[in-house]
């Protein structure tokens, strides 16, 4: 909010207008816009939480420490790929551009208008996709938004 207000301060000062205080900038943001701000929730992998579901329902204590193994196997593994990538960036840092190392997710599916009631919430929505590609040498980040009467989301 400090961030925003300081900005909305200097927008004023460019267009000599003068700004409302900070309490009143707040009350109105967050009286007339509908807008919030939360933390983002961390992603976890889908054995990640099939190992949470399977530790937590086992009461057997040798089922329990057998999946816990697994569960730790895992993360070392996941830890030990995480490792690689920070050398390869690290590597690609150095190489003056002659390496390049990139970061693709195709993020969730947003249905297309975003409906919550009435009969067009049951019947068959337009899906959009967006893939991010994050450049882990440079820090630049590109994002592609399409819709699936373009393409699906498969290799095409």
């Amino acid at each position: 909010m400090a961030i925003m207000y300081r900005m909305y301060k200097g927008k004023c000062q460019e267009s000599n207008m003068k700004p409302v205080s900070l309490f009143v900038f707040r009350y109105i943001f967050n009286t007339k816009f509908n807008l919030h701000f939360h933390k983002i929730g961390k992603d976890t992998c889908q054995k990640c939480d099939g190992y949470k579901a399977k530790i937590d329902a086992h009461e057997d204590g040798q089922a329990k420490e057998a999946l816990i193994t697994e569960q730790e196997l895992h993360h070392r593994k996941a830890d030990a790929v995480r490792n690689k990538k920070m050398k390869n960036i690290e590597e690609a840092k150095q190489s003056n551009g002659t390496k390049a190392v990139l970061t693709f997710d195709l993020q969730k599916t947003l249905p297309t208008p975003v409906l919550s009631t009435g009969i067009a919430y049951y019947k068959r929505q337009l899906w959009t996709y967006n893939l991010g590609i994050h450049d882990d040498v440079t820090g630049i980040e590109y994002m592609y938004v399409w819709s699936e009467d373009v393409a699906s989301q498969g290799p095409q």
